[in-house]
């Protein structure tokens, strides 16, 4: 069943003139649904198999909107940073989180990702690795606001200048153009997607 064909879809659809439902229709039916265990396990196998890739330990840091200036990591240089805002509802900011939860618990100390990305941690565990996670990028800003926010700490500064730490991203999804803007900021070989969604619609 296509996606105009469903309830929803129909309400939706009720929205447009007549005139412009045939184009809205091919819009609306060119839209990728992803469930959520498919959401889910496409990260766990993008996630668990880059250790084979790149340097361990590895610090698992969910993406999350930051204010201008804003340090990640907040004026306790111990305290484990606030992983979601406290706003967020349990949508995919969630399930992120939830992921890479269960991911850094798997092996306790002996596995290949840092306890919580804390500078406190990732001092203790010697890391090697920051890897950014998040479900979609379609420009890429996001990411770019969050590394900017991340790189506000004058401890991360110092690893990245003594060229301690790798950064890395991984996205379930993300355009094209996104890519692109990535791979720029962090490298063609650091930049990890479980999947490209297409850029245009025959319409």
């Amino acid at each position: 069943m296509e996606v105009s064909e469903t309830l929803r879809g129909r309400n939706w659809l009720s929205n447009f003139a007549p005139e412009q439902q045939v184009v809205a229709k091919r819009l609306l039916d060119a839209v990728e649904l992803v469930g959520q265990d498919q959401f889910r396990n496409g990260l766990v196998r993008l996630i668990s198999g880059l250790p084979k890739k790149v340097q361990k330990p590895i610090a698992l840091v969910p993406v999350r909107e930051m204010a201008p200036g804003q340090n990640y990591f907040g004026p306790d240089k111990n305290a484990s940073p606030r992983l979601l805002n406290s706003g967020s509802f349990p949508g995919s900011e969630g399930i992120v989180a939830n992921v890479l939860g269960a991911l850094r618990r798997q092996n306790g100390n002996e596995g290949a990702f840092v306890a919580a990305p804390s500078l406190k941690n990732m001092r203790a565990a010697r890391c090697r690795t920051i890897l950014y996670v998040d479900d979609f990028s379609g420009s890429g800003k996001r990411i770019l606001d969050f590394h900017r926010s991340f790189m506000t700490s004058k401890t991360m500064k110092s690893w990245k200048s003594y060229g301690l730490v790798k950064f890395h991203v991984a996205l379930f999804a993300a355009t094209p153009h996104a890519r692109e803007v990535l791979n720029f900021t962090f490298g063609d070989q650091n930049v990890h997607v479980v999947t490209l969604p297409p850029t245009s619609i025959q319409l």
